[in-house]
């Protein structure tokens, strides 16, 4: 079984079936969130009525909550109550996104458009031109797109240093070889993960290689970290770095996301007790890197989840050409697992749900061990 589903159903009640609905109303829920928090949007009624009634009947289909794009600008409206000008900007991208506007009053840059059919946009003072990018991932069943590595374009998002600048002439051949692996080894032996992985990602952007620091020296934290997502402000969407891994990292990269994904979304609609605050941090001991308590916990989740992928790969007669890194790979995660559990076990505090996620996972480990399997 999917033990993501198995933790938030066991430990909320929820199911994968509550946070599928709950996605599909998350438009209209936090474009309301954004609503209540900005005097700017109240002051335009008639303009946010149309927004918000699109929002309404997309949320009839899953189409429309799929779109990683419009979550940026409903998110962020609600940090720029003070500035006039970015709310301005923001509610333009958004019903350009919406279909209910053109690009003539868009701010100059790229703008990526997932419906009715994927594509990307670049708005200049002379023009509009149409840009070669998305494309669909048949191992998703075409419900799901990629984002090519391309200069600049995702720097409304993300700083440079996250989304650095790109020779557009480096090979990308290997990115794609890495994602059809990668996806293709899920959908083989772990058909239900890989089958809400699907519902859950329906944006994998591949970024420009960040693996090396400015002097051209090896960056510790570039090695440990080559996925990311921006949680609810872009959901439904990834980020890969898959210059330095091949199929078995992009397997990991989409996993460790997907969980993200889907416990960020629970503790959104049905926040459970005992998460501390975000600024109580501690030391990963598995990347080395300072983190939050709270994403530690989703980090135990996740290795949990990846050691039993791994184990499952190592089972299977299945082919796998990165066998080496597989193995020291499984091996770092599974040796740092009892420590996060000790350590996570004396922050937390206690009788609150998620220590008793992490009691219950620490129980399962100690009963089953190093060589666990799913």
């Amino acid at each position: 079984m999917n033990l993501v589903a198995e933790i938030i159903e066991r430990f909320s009640g929820n199911n994968l079936g509550t946070l599928q609905r709950a996605a599909a109303a998350l438009p209209v829920y936090l474009f309301d969130r954004s609503l209540a928090l900005s005097p700017l949007l109240l002051a335009q009624r008639r303009r946010v009525a149309r927004i918000r009634e699109c929002l309404e009947r997309g949320a009839t289909s899953a189409q429309l909550a799929r779109d990683s794009e419009i979550y940026f600008p409903i998110f962020t409206l609600a940090e720029t109550a003070a500035d006039q000008a970015r709310t301005e900007d923001l509610l333009r991208r958004l019903e350009f996104l919406l279909g209910l506007e053109d690009c003539t009053a868009l701010t100059p840059g790229y703008y990526r458009l997932t419906r009715p059919v994927p594509r990307v946009v670049r708005v200049a003072s002379n023009g509009i031109e149409e840009i070669a990018d998305a494309q669909p991932l048949p191992m998703f069943d075409g419900r799901s797109i990629v984002h090519m590595p391309r200069d600049g374009l995702f720097h409304d998002l993300l700083p440079k240093d996250l989304y650095p600048s790109t020779q557009e002439s480096q090979s990308q051949a290997c990115l794609v070889e890495a994602l059809d692996v990668g996806s293709g080894l899920l959908a083989a032996q772990c058909p239900d993960l890989m089958q809400d992985l699907v519902e859950a990602i329906s944006t994998i952007v591949l970024i420009p290689d960040w693996l090396r620091a400015a002097d051209g020296s090896e960056d510790h934290e570039g090695n440990e970290r080559w996925c990311f997502n921006l949680r609810l402000r872009y959901f439904g969407g990834i980020f890969l770095n898959l210059y330095r891994v091949g199929g078995c990292g992009a397997l990991e990269g989409m996993v460790h996301e997907y969980c993200h994904q889907r416990l960020w979304l629970w503790w959104e609609i049905d926040r459970p007790s005992g998460v501390p605050d975000r600024h109580d941090t501690m030391v990963s001991p598995v990347t080395g890197l300072q983190r939050s308590v709270a994403v530690m916990v989703h980090a135990l989740v996740i290795y949990f989840v990846i050691a039993d992928v791994y184990q499952t790969l190592l089972n299977s007669r299945h082919q796998i050409t990165e066998l080496p890194w597989l193995i020291q790979r499984r091996a770092k995660i599974v040796t740092g697992i009892p420590t996060l559990v000790d350590e996570l076990s004396r922050r937390l505090k206690k009788g609150t749900v998620l220590s008793g996620i992490v009691q219950w996972l620490g129980e399962r480990w100690r009963k089953e061990g190093f060589n666990r399997c799913s």
